[in-house]
């Protein structure tokens, strides 16, 4: 097997007592995978490459290290939420602003619950943050609960009055329904 780089010796491994060789650079694995799996090799390769490139500049990884350390500190100064409008909840009784940042979630939820939001925010993969986050934001009581538990309750017993289902709505009411 041959690169770019010039000749490469294959990987080798055992596998139920044969002795087998694997592709050796990023071109013959990429070959060498089927189809449906390239995107994911590509993406996963992307993400190596990147982490090594910035290896490349230990001024800029240790800058890095620094800010994750006082993040994990509790040390929020000089962040703020990407999306300067707050996230909104709109509930029964109306919209609720409702707290967008992960501290800010973390202080609005009753005392009980904090230590598990950490836990689980902590442990999350970084694509599952944004879901995370918002289920958490779900658990955060506002004055609108008692209205939206009442509704709740209503339809549970059958009750649908003054409920108004999408398919009754034209389109342009739909749309702007809410």
């Amino acid at each position: 097997m041959t690169g770019p780089a010039g000749d490469h010796k294959p990987f080798t491994t055992f596998f139920r007592g044969e002795h087998i060789e694997l592709p050796s650079t990023i071109e013959d694995i990429r070959a060498a995978l089927p189809p449906v799996r390239r995107e994911e090799f590509e993406e996963a390769l992307k993400l190596f490459l990147g982490h090594w490139a910035l290896e490349t500049r230990p001024d800029i990884r240790d800058a890095d290290d620094a800010t994750f350390k006082r993040l994990e500190s509790g040390d929020f100064s000089g962040f703020t939420t990407a999306d300067p409008e707050p996230l909104m909840m709109y509930m029964t009784g109306g919209p609720v602003p409702m707290p967008s940042t992960i501290q800010e979630v973390r202080e609005a939820l009753p005392a009980e619950k904090r230590d598990a939001f950490t836990e689980a925010m902590e442990g999350a993969p970084a694509g599952e943050l944004t879901t995370l986050l918002m289920r958490w934001v779900l658990a955060i009581p506002t004055e609108h609960d008692a209205d939206e538990d009442a509704l709740a309750r209503r339809i549970a017993a059958g009750d649908f009055s003054e409920v108004t289902f999408a398919d009754e709505l034209g389109d342009d009411e739909y749309r702007s329904a809410g």
